[in-house]
C-alpha cells in the first residue's frame, strides 16, 4: 500500500500511487555538437537537473541509439 499524500493532484493516472513512492530512472540523449563530438558540459547540466528533481538513475549511452556510434573513451567519459 502506497504511503504519503493521495491526494488527486498527487495520484497517478487515478491509481491513487503515490508519486514520491516511485524512484525515476531516466534515459536522456547524448548531447552532442555540430562536428559529432560529445558536448560534455550540456552532459554536466544534465547530470545536475536530473539530480536536483530527484532522478535516482539514468540510462546513459544507451537508449536513444547513440551509444553504438560512440568510441569506448568516449563512453567513459560520460560516467
Amino acid at each position: 500500500m502506497p504511503s504519503g499524500n493521495t491526494t488527486p493532484s498527487n495520484r497517478l493516472l487515478g491509481l491513487g500511487l503515490d508519486l514520491q513512492d516511485f524512484r525515476l530512472i531516466a534515459a536522456p540523449h547524448t548531447p552532442m555538437h555540430a562536428d559529432g563530438s560529445l558536448n560534455l558540459a550540456v552532459v554536466r547540466h544534465q547530470a545536475r537537473h536530473l539530480v536536483s528533481t530527484n532522478v535516482r538513475g539514468a540510462f546513459i549511452a544507451g537508449s536513444t541509439g547513440e551509444g553504438q556510434s560512440l568510441t569506448i573513451e568516449e563512453r567513459e567519459s560520460l560516467v
